[in-house]
């Protein structure tokens, strides 16, 4: 991960751009000016534009290559949280307990409530990015599920990882859950929780994308709690 480059990324804006955009501008009117209804208004006036135009072309997207994209900042990160779920099994041994009916998966999001984070609205998709991202993975056991989470910077060598373990037999189930995070000037985020509910109180909040399946993940856990209760009453 290039840390550099996406701190250059957050902490940049697009003036230079759409200055550079108005420089060409004015090469353009020149250029149509010149060529189509024959106006000089200075010697070397051909030379004068490819000047401008170039001048223009460097002010708005020579530094855009000295800092990631939207793109590169997305592909960082799925590098960073691919296979994380393999790593949690081999890390903490529970391989044998895996009883595979229902897969492990990783889920995440950025992080918007946590201090000294720096945001960045995307100017194509125009969402919201932060400089810290919440990975976490689910490891559904024969006994219960392992929840392991990792909060990893985007602008510096910086990681925190903790984990929870829910027994099913304590486990009321899990519902999905829409919060407004609060990022200052009137600006909120919605985020998606997924929430796990144990002895009748919320134990903890996973993020995870919303949609359909979503919604249907969260049912497949819920059925598969229920089923391992039933069957250890029979």
């Amino acid at each position: 991960m290039n840390y550099q480059k996406n701190l250059k990324y957050f902490e940049s804006n697009d003036k230079h751009f759409y200055t550079g955009l108005g420089i060409l501008g004015v090469a353009v009117i020149l250029f149509a000016l010149t060529v189509f209804f024959h106006v000089r208004m200075f010697r070397f006036q051909e030379v004068a534009i490819m000047v401008i135009a170039a001048a223009g072309a460097i002010t708005a997207f020579v530094p855009l290559s000295y800092r990631s994209s939207e793109a590169e900042i997305e592909e960082a990160i799925a590098q960073k949280t691919a296979g994380y779920e393999e790593q949690v099994i081999d890390s903490t041994g529970i391989t044998g307990l895996i009883p595979g009916k229902l897969k492990s998966a990783v889920t995440g999001d950025y992080v918007y409530d946590a201090e000294g984070i720096i945001l960045r609205k995307g100017k194509d998709d125009r969402k919201y990015r932060s400089t810290l991202y919440k990975s976490c993975a689910l490891i559904f056991t024969k006994y219960g599920i392992y929840v392991a989470q990792k909060v990893f910077s985007l602008i510096e060598d910086k990681e925190v990882e903790e984990s929870a373990q829910f027994g099913y037999d304590e486990l009321d189930g899990v519902s999905v859950v829409d919060k407004e995070i609060g990022v200052g000037e009137g600006v909120s985020i919605k985020m998606t929780f997924l929430v796990f509910i144990e002895n009748g109180k919320e134990a903890l909040y996973v993020p995870i994308k919303s949609g359909a399946t979503t919604d249907r993940f969260a049912s497949d856990i819920n059925h598969y709690i229920e089923e391992v209760k039933q069957s250890a009453k029979a």
